[in-house]
């Protein structure tokens, strides 16, 4: 997998496993930690 700026960030043998990857990345990218929300900024 690849960040938007190209660099390499995770290499995954299974198609599952980087749908996984992709996943947590973009809960991360969405503020999202371990599934829970983060609490907005003040």
């Amino acid at each position: 997998m690849l960040d938007p700026s190209g660099e390499l960030v995770c290499l995954t043998v299974y198609r599952r496993g980087a749908r996984e990857v992709a996943r947590r990345l973009n809960a991360v990218g969405e503020g999202r930690v371990a599934g829970q929300a983060r609490q907005p900024r003040e």
